[in-house]
């Protein structure tokens, strides 16, 4: 396999016709490669003059004009070769600005130029005086990043109020009463220590997640385990409480049947003994009627005897017989037994179901300091389809300042109706939602309200129904003065702390919290007010703002 960066590997993947690097890259008989459309137009050119096929390079003639298929191991090659220097150049600071067609590594970024030059290129900074006052530093590939969005200048400057990097222009003008020194000052002084103690920090919170992670995966594994065993457990349950039910109701059918045949028995022997009184009771009665013709007294009056001593035994005989003989009693016992049995399953399962949902997974604790909830840190911009026309967006749309009172009115009416916009506050959404754990921070002047809502809050309907705070659709901490209070339905809650410019929120999505914390200059983090909400919806952060405040989302 080729190596990437060496150009005797690139020699190699070179068309010796068009001395670029092969496009759909065919090989030849001989064993040399070109690009399909470049030997094409070779043999298209020697078909024409009827010459001989031959290879460009090393000139070997072919009786006939060769095939060509396209070669799949230096396709992949080259693909390979494509992807470690793109790699390359990601890594070590991104590609030289000045390089035309292929653009080779930067050695080099200057920050007067604000741009990135390979060894070639970088040849006129160390050559000419003018340009050897340039700060030159490694390769950086983020150096848009190191420009004001507002004057397109460095952020060499940092406001230590703002706690965030500006431009010189920036420091005359916005920040010019607040205290500013270089960048480079602020990074070598300030920020060297902190950095040195974040990073010995680092390890702890690592060996910390790793033992939360491999805790987690065990608690995961035993859960699983334990809700198969749990299933097989029911499933091995069935089929042996179904046995157990079958046994009971087979010997329950062959109790009925043995009932039935030992009753049968006695019926078909009542009827046999029936018939025969019934015969001989229509004989009686046949003998009363000869009897009355008869002259012979004695015999007369014997037989007479006879038949009133078979009338009186056949009178003082009873033969009980069942009337609509059924089993109907065992349906009623069976229907017993099976709401019995279901209201025992309905129970049983009940505290099943109970013990599961009690059984819950030990997650990592809530962040206490103000690191750990910065490691659910979330960043975030406003939504200009939804701000208000008062409010202006700025810093790439991370901060929102609302106009004066006399130019709100000249602002509402010059903006033209959007269903996206809020048009009765002075509110706005951020453009996308927040889910999971996540945790944001936000600098604010003035009075605001910090919320978090639904993106179907109405935008355009009456005041209480779009306002933050006084629907169900949205919650929000209002912080005005030196009180907070959070609002939710129109519901009121005072809240009672000192008012600090920078405020904290963490989102608990699946827990279904939601926290407000006050931020104080020691980075000491005091919770506010916390809730407890049943999500259903995708939410946004929101913020609504009165005349003079400003919001800056940090």
């Amino acid at each position: 396999m080729f190596e990437s960066g060496t150009e005797a590997s690139r020699d190699y993947l070179n068309c010796s016709v068009c001395l670029n690097e092969l496009t759909d890259p065919v090989t030849i008989p001989c064993g040399h490669s070109y690009c399909i459309k470049c030997i094409k137009e070779c043999w298209d050119e020697v078909e024409l003059q009827k010459k001989a096929y031959s290879c460009p390079q090393c000139r070997g003639v072919f009786p006939t004009r060769p095939v060509l298929n396209r070669s799949t191991v230096l396709t992949d090659v080259l693909r390979g070769l494509k992807s470690s220097a793109d790699m390359e150049v990601n890594l070590n600071g991104g590609e030289c600005n000045f390089c035309g067609g292929e653009k080779r590594r930067a050695v080099k970024s200057c920050l007067t130029c604000v741009a990135s030059f390979c060894e070639t290129h970088l040849k006129t900074h160390l050559e000419f005086p003018v340009l050897q006052r340039h700060t030159l530093v490694e390769p950086c590939s983020r150096l848009q990043e190191m420009l004001c969005p507002l004057h397109n200048k460095l952020l060499d400057v940092y406001c230590i109020q703002d706690k965030r990097c500006i431009c010189l222009l920036c420091a005359m003008d916005e920040h010019s009463d607040h205290k500013t020194v270089s960048a480079a000052k602020e990074w070598s002084e300030q920020r060297q220590k902190p950095l040195q103690n974040l990073q010995e920090r680092f390890p702890g919170l690592l060996q910390r997640r790793e033992k939360d992670l491999q805790a987690l995966t065990k608690a995961v594994k035993t859960y699983s385990t334990s809700a198969e065993a749990a299933v097989e457990l029911n499933e091995g349950f069935l089929a042996e409480i179904t046995q157990s039910m079958e046994k009971k109701l087979s010997q329950l059918s062959n109790l009925i049947q043995a009932y039935e045949k030992k009753e049968l028995c006695q019926a078909e022997g009542l009827q046999k003994k029936l018939e025969q009184t019934i015969a001989r009771l229509k004989l009686s009665d046949t003998e009363c009627d000869q009897l009355r013709h008869k002259d012979q007294h004695i015999l007369c009056l014997q037989e007479f005897l006879s038949l009133s001593a078979f009338s009186e035994t056949e009178s003082l005989q009873s033969n009980p017989v069942k009337e609509n003989p059924s089993f109907l009693n065992a349906a009623d016992i069976l229907s017993g037994l099976k709401e019995q049995l279901e209201e025992l399953f309905d129970e049983k399962i009940k505290e099943m179901t109970s013990a599961a949902i009690n059984l819950k997974i030990v997650l990592p604790a809530n962040p206490k300091t103000r690191q750990e909830f910065q490691e659910h840190f979330v960043q975030l911009k406003l939504s200009p389809e939804s701000s208000h026309p008062c409010l202006k967006l700025s810093e790439e749309n991370r901060k929102v300042m609302c106009a004066s009172s006399s130019s709100s009115s000249s602002l509402k009416s010059s903006v033209q109706a959007n269903a996206e916009k809020f048009t009765s506050l002075y509110q706005v959404l951020c453009d996308s939602p927040v889910k999971g754990c996540c945790y944001w921070e936000v600098m604010r002047s003035g009075t605001v309200h910090i919320a978090l809502s639904y993106g179907s809050i109405p935008r355009n309907s009456s005041y209480s129904s779009s306002k933050f705070g006084c629907n169900s659709e949205s919650w929000s901490l209002e912080c005005s003065g030196n009180k907070f209070t959070f609002w939710h339905k129109c519901h009121a809650t005072e809240i009672s702390a000192q008012c600090q410019s920078t405020i904290g929120v963490y989102l608990d999505e699946s827990a279904g919290t939601l926290a407000f914390y006050q931020i104080s200059t020691n980075s000491t983090m005091t919770l506010l007010h916390k809730a407890h909400i049943e999500f259903t919806k995708p939410v946004y952060p929101g913020f609504r703002l009165e005349c003079g405040s400003s919001v800056t989302l940090c």
